[in-house]
């Protein structure tokens, strides 16, 4: 067993290494450091308990940390990476933040039996109807502030497409749905990204 474990921290620990090579390789502007960094730090502290509560068990953290994450790491370290900071992209951050916490928490409806109580996710607090309403309402703001500030993405149909379908799939979310259903909304994240490319 621990032969096994000298391999297993090696292969890590090589990962590790070709994983930060890698990263020092795509830094074009000296910004991402810090963006990466504290996406990092969020991501692991999310995970691994501090004071024996990792910040996943604090109640309503849970959504908005993983939407910033995502929103860090998605939206903002590309744009960062290419063309610095710029007040230009807040919106468009916001937008996402928006997108992320609402398929965030049409994920926090399946781990409805399995989150503690403590961490009041919002199906706990308001109930799956009106977190299905809530997650409605923050994808039509995500489309709103993106069809007004990107002007690209305004008259985009595969852009709606994915915002559309990404709302009639978190409709559709019941206690019956398996895993393969909620892939079906990561899916409808990816034609938005693909819309770009249009």
């Amino acid at each position: 067993m621990k032969h096994h474990q000298f391999y297993l921290k090696s292969l890590i620990g090589i990962s590790g290494v070709i994983g930060f090579s890698s990263f020092l390789f795509l830094i074009g502007k000296f910004e991402i450091i810090p963006l990466i960094l504290l996406a990092g730090i969020v991501s692991l502290i999310y995970v691994v308990p501090i004071r024996k509560k990792s910040l996943r068990e604090i109640a309503y953290l849970k959504s908005p940390l993983i939407a910033f994450v995502w929103t860090t790491i998605i939206i903002a370290f590309p744009w960062v990476n290419e063309y610095g900071i710029s007040s230009t992209i807040f919106p468009e951050l916001l937008a996402y933040f928006y997108y992320f916490v609402a398929l965030t928490i049409a994920f926090d409806i399946r781990d409805l039996e399995h989150d503690f109580k403590s961490q009041k996710t919002t199906p706990q607090v308001v109930g799956i109807t009106r977190t299905k309403v809530f997650s409605v309402v923050l994808i039509s703001l995500f489309i709103l502030i993106i069809a007004i500030v990107n002007e690209n993405m305004r008259y985009n149909i595969v852009f709606y497409c994915g915002s559309i379908l990404s709302i009639l799939l978190i409709l559709g979310i019941n206690k019956q749905r398996k895993e393969g259903y909620y892939a079906l909304i990561d899916a409808s994240m990816m034609v938005i990204g693909l819309s770009y490319f249009v």
